[in-house]
C-alpha cells in the first residue's frame, strides 16, 4: 500500500539520538587553566552521560503489564518525541494526521509481531553541570 509518496518519504526523519558528550562539548573552548568554558561565561564542573532501559519493558518482565501495553506504552512515547518532525514531512495537516495515524499502526503491529527486544526505547541522558565564571555578561 502506497500510504507515502516518494517526496514525503524522502522528508520525514525521526530524531533517534541524544547528543553524544562530543556533539556537547564541541560548543565549549578551552579557557585558563585548560578548563573548558562556554561563550566565556560558563565553566563546566562535571559531566555524565548514561543510559537506563525501557520502562515499559521492565514492568512488562514485572508482570505489571500486557505486552499490549507495553506496545502502547512504547509507541506513545515515540509519538511524543517524533510527531513533531514527521508532520513537517507533510504540507497538508490533515493528510498528516492521516499518514502518520496509519503509520503508527503498522508500527504497532509488527512490535506485536515481534521478540521484545526488537522493540523497546532505551534512555539515553546528559547531565551537564556548570558554574558562571564571568558576571559582566
Amino acid at each position: 500500500e502506497r500510504t507515502i509518496t516518494s517526496d514525503e518519504a524522502l522528508r520525514m526523519h525521526i530524531p533517534d539520538y541524544s547528543r553524544s558528550i562530543e556533539e556537547i562539548l564541541a560548543g565549549f573552548e578551552r579557557g585558563d587553566c585548560g578548563s573548558l568554558v562556554w561563550k566565556g561565561v560558563w565553566k563546566i564542573v562535571t559531566i555524565k552521560d548514561s543510559e537506563f532501559s525501557c520502562p515499559f519493558t521492565a514492568e512488562f518482565k514485572d508482570n505489571l503489564i500486557s505486552n499490549v501495553e507495553r506496545v502502547n506504552g512504547v509507541i506513545e512515547f515515540c509519538k511524543a518525541f517524533s510527531d513533531s518532525s514527521l508532520l513537517q514531512a507533510f504540507s497538508n495537516p490533515k493528510r498528516a494526521q492521516e499518514v502518520l495515524e496509519k503509520y503508527w499502526s503498522v508500527a504497532t503491529q509488527l512490535a506485536l509481531e515481534r521478540p521484545i527486544e526488537a522493540f523497546e526505547t532505551k534512555y539515553r541522558y546528559a547531565i551537564v553541570v556548570m558554574r558562571r565564571v564571568c558576571e559582566n555578561v
